[in-house]
């Protein structure tokens, strides 16, 4: 991979990641008065970067409330559950980002939507983890993971991690069989197919970074963009089998445009879904699709500064609406609940 290419994916990844570890925080109130409900009876928890906090929209879309735990809670259980990071106590090797910083053995939790009932699923004494999705089925947790030699401090694989739930009832109370999958360069984005089987991910590709699928069946990996020179990031995958994702282009200013776009699952033809028109910003990312399939929220505003929360039809077509935001919120990643 190119420098230019690392600059990029490094920019991408940092614009739409969340710090693990961040102090949990007492539950507040947030009055929004430019809400707009995704889909009546539907919701979004979304991450509010200057606020250090996740917030969970109202069924009827009238506000946000922030939470003292968050994350995500794409899964179909019922009651549905965050899951998140925890961070260990341990230091990482010296070597690692430069400093022996205390998330060595980070483990992987499950929060309800109260934030009142948490349990730690995992308890991988070896591994830091970072960004935690769940299977949409609920069976699974897929999380990106550095693992070391207990003893030496040696790398000893990094990559996405897999586990199995074990629940009480309707409650996750831990999980088994953590395994690596699918190996990747550093923190990728990745997400989940509607069926559990399928993984699409970010990896180095030629003088760029492509999507891949991985399939749960059989272990075979497909690349599914395959754009030399060009870097696609943050997938989201719908129920009609389309791929959205985050693409950088050059501005005739001088500087660069981020916007959405859309494939089908197994490649193809790709559709073009944010545009300069689209809100006026030149920073349109983070794509996540409604239950449905049938639009996408997304984070648009300054890279570095105020964002807002959008949404707008799957194929691109109509006019975006502000769901939530205002001078002084930076509106990041956004999850809807299935």
């Amino acid at each position: 991979m190119d420098t230019k290419s690392m600059q990029l994916s490094a920019r991408l990844i940092t614009a739409c990641s969340v710090a693990a570890g961040m102090a949990l925080v007492a539950a507040s109130l947030l009055m929004a008065p430019t809400v707009s409900a995704a889909v009546p009876g539907e919701a979004i928890v979304a991450y509010q970067r200057y606020a250090g906090k996740y917030a969970v929209m109202s069924p009827d879309g009238r506000n946000f409330t922030f939470v003292t735990c968050g994350g995500d809670m794409t899964h179909t259980g019922s009651p549905r559950h965050f899951t998140r990071l925890a961070v260990g106590t341990n230091p990482l090797p010296s070597w690692y980002f430069g400093s022996g910083g205390p998330y060595y053995n980070s483990e992987l939790v499950a929060s309800d939507e109260d934030c009142v009932q948490t349990a730690a699923l995992t308890s991988e004494g070896n591994k830091q983890f970072g960004m935690a999705r769940w299977s949409p089925d609920g069976s699974m947790i897929a999380a990106y993971a550095v693992a070391f030699d207990l003893q030496s401090g040696a790398l000893l694989n990094r990559g996405i991690f897999i586990a199995d739930v074990l629940y009480d009832g309707n409650r996750p109370v831990g999980a088994v069989n953590l395994r690596h999958v699918i190996s990747t360069g550093g923190d990728r984005n990745f997400a989940w197919s509607p069926d559990s089987r399928r993984i699409v991910f970010v990896e180095a590709g030629v003088n760029g970074a492509d999507l891949f699928m991985y399939q749960l069946d059989g272990g075979a990996t497909t690349n599914i963009t395959n754009t030399p020179g060009i870097a696609e990031d943050q997938p989201a995958y719908s129920v009609n089998e389309r791929i959205a994702y985050t693409r950088q282009s050059s501005d005739p200013r001088g500087s660069y445009r981020y916007d959405i776009f859309s494939i089908p699952a197994t490649g193809g033809a790709e559709t073009q879904i944010t545009s300069k028109s689209t809100t006026g910003s030149f920073v349109n990312m983070l794509p996540g699709y409604s239950p449905d399939g049938q639009q996408i929220s997304f984070s648009s505003g300054l890279l570095q500064g105020d964002r807002a929360l959008y949404r707008i039809r799957a194929d691109g077509s109509g006019k975006a609406v502000k769901i939530v935001g205002s001078k002084g919120q930076d509106w990041r990643v956004s999850y809807w609940r299935q």
